[in-house]
């Protein structure tokens, strides 16, 4: 209507109101009374809604239904049947994933005035703000990101005189979520949803939008590292999926879950930025789950903690295994553990565990006498070790059981060049013409020198003719038939000049030490190196490690 018609609309309903009051007070004609359906075609039709009784579904004391779940403008009443729990209604009843769930969870505490989501009572009628089972889908794809949205229906936010958990960093929400409706006060039982618009449905409207990306710290280097060397002690971490708190998915750079020997879960919080309250929540819905800190405790206090809890059979820190006899390795572990085997047929097996030391991994020779041994070893580093610069010890074996043979390999290991059998000729005196020949058991030459192997000293003819060769420079190795490895071993390198020592040499490094008994040789002449010969077999494994003497 125009605006001269309104004003005349109200003028009368003024004169007609004025009118009845008066003929009220005085009893006057009846030709002034008024009918109700007047006064309705007058009043403004926008207050109509005004006097409209709220939803059946915002009101308590709606009458329960038979069937477990009744859908009322977007609110679902369910009755709790025997096994019943939140988890489980909203994973079967409306397909919730298990994120969903937990971000749903604590609206559902909130509006139902619940103190635990696990115990309920049979016939008990609990209000879901969802809109039934169909709607389950829609819940999946916002569900959790509704706990980011409305933090004020949370119950494990810490209130405002204290930081808030540094669990994960969410980025804005998209356009769609920052105009969906608010969660309503805690005043109304159940908070009153309107008829979806077309604003509050993006996925109808236009094509839906991607989830605000989650923002984390840089990935740990410490996180990965536990991850994987925690697979070598407890198999299957690959299947272990990241937990929801609060609707918030805790990254596995900054919150590690990893399983437990017995079968449980531990929850590693690596900078200790987990607040009490969230502590309960995590205890209240994963009561499966133990709590480790990595805070700012030492990495020996961390493992020494996180092995304890992980339930092993037994740990025992600063283990040490001794392999061999004569080479004999010695290796210190930071902890042995004792585990169970999958196989019921197999005894239990020890795990070595090594934490990182001098910046770098052990050699894999050490890892590998180990294995030879039966011990099995994992370590909790990333560097490959670094040969050093400066070659270290060659061990050679002489295994010879008579004397020449003793010298024969000795003179192998050392490089040299042997002539067996063969005929040397010398002079007796100063007279030229007065030549002998004699055939020696060996001959070689070695810095510019030239040498004369014997195996028999008992011939005192051949006795003889050695010192004449003596006399023209030969120098002569004469060895005994109770010559043992060290004897002609000595004689040798004696004749040779080159450095050596014989006794048992311990070469220790920060997590083995190697000890055997032989001769320790700096070699000289043009293949130079340092040596350690010993009269047993040589063991691969040791051999490399003395490589990497310093």
């Amino acid at each position: 209507m125009n605006t001269c018609h309104f004003y005349r609309v109200q003028l009368l309903r003024a004169s007609l109101l004025l009118m009845a009051i008066s003929a009220t007070a005085s009893a006057s004609a009846t030709s002034f009374e008024l009918d109700v359906k007047d006064l309705q075609t007058v009043a403004p039709a926008k207050r109509a809604p005004k006097r409209k009784a709220p939803a059946p579904a915002a009101s308590a004391e709606t009458k329960r239904d038979t069937v477990p779940a009744e859908t009322k403008r977007g609110v679902s009443r369910y009755t709790v049947k025997p096994g019943d729990f939140i988890f489980k209604i909203l994973m079967r009843e409306y397909g919730l994933s298990n994120a969903a769930a937990e971000a749903l969870i604590p609206e559902i505490q909130r509006i139902n005035n619940l103190r635990s989501i696990t115990r309920l009572s049979v016939g008990q009628t609990i209000l879901i703000p969802l809109e039934g089972p169909r709607a389950a889908v829609r819940v999946q794809e916002f569900g959790e990101r509704r706990e980011t949205a409305e933090p004020a229906a949370t119950v494990a936010v810490a209130p405002p005189t204290e930081p808030s958990p540094q669990v994960v960093e969410s980025g804005p929400a998209p356009p769609s979520e920052q105009t969906a409706p608010p969660v309503t006060e805690a005043a109304a039982p159940v908070p009153p949803r309107p008829e979806p618009a077309p604003a509050t449905r993006p996925a109808e409207a236009a094509p839906p939008i991607s989830p605000a990306p989650v923002v984390v710290s840089a990935p740990s280097s410490f996180s990965r590292r536990l991850i994987t060397l925690w697979q070598s002690l407890v198999p299957g971490q690959e299947r272990v999926e990241p937990i929801t708190l609060n609707g918030r998915v805790l990254p596995p750079e900054e919150f590690p879950l990893l399983l437990a020997a017995d079968g449980g879960k531990i929850l590693v919080d690596m900078k200790g930025t987990l607040l009490p309250r969230d502590k309960s929540t995590l205890a209240e819905r994963h009561p499966d789950i133990r709590l480790v800190s990595r805070g700012a405790s030492s990495e020996r206090d961390f493992f020494t903690v996180l092995l304890r809890t992980a339930e092993f059979a037994h740990v025992e820190e600063d283990a040490v295994a001794t392999i061999g006899s004569d080479p004999q390795l010695t290796v210190k572990a930071d902890y042995r553990i004792t585990r169970l085997p999958a196989v019921a047929t197999r005894g239990p097996e020890n795990v070595f565990l090594f934490l990182e030391r001098n910046g770098s991994c052990l050699p894999a020779a050490l890892i590998s006498a180990l294995a030879d041994n039966g011990i099995n070893s994992v370590e909790f580093c990333d560097v490959a070790p670094q040969p050093p610069s400066v070659p270290g010890y060659e061990l050679r074996s002489v295994t010879g059981t008579t004397p020449c043979e003793l010298a024969v390999q000795l003179l192998g290991v050392l490089a040299v060049k042997l002539d067996r059998n063969r005929i040397v000729s010398g002079s007796m005196g100063e007279n030229a013409e007065s030549r002998f020949s004699i055939r020696v058991d060996g001959y070689f030459e070695n810095d510019g020198k030239k040498f004369i192997l014997s195996c028999n000293d008992n011939d005192s003819y051949n006795y003889t003719l050695f010192r004449l060769l003596q006399l023209e420079g030969y120098g002569i190795i004469q060895l005994g038939d109770k010559d043992d490895f060290a004897t002609v071993a000595d004689k040798i390198l004696t004749v040779l000049r080159y450095p050596h020592s014989f006794g048992r040499h311990d070469f220790t490094h920060d997590r083995y030490t190697v000890s055997a008994l032989g001769f320790r040789v700096t070699r000289l002449g043009p293949v130079s190196g340092r040596m350690l010969i010993i009269d047993r077999p040589v063991d691969p494994a040791f051999a490399e490690l003395l490589q990497w003497e310093r």
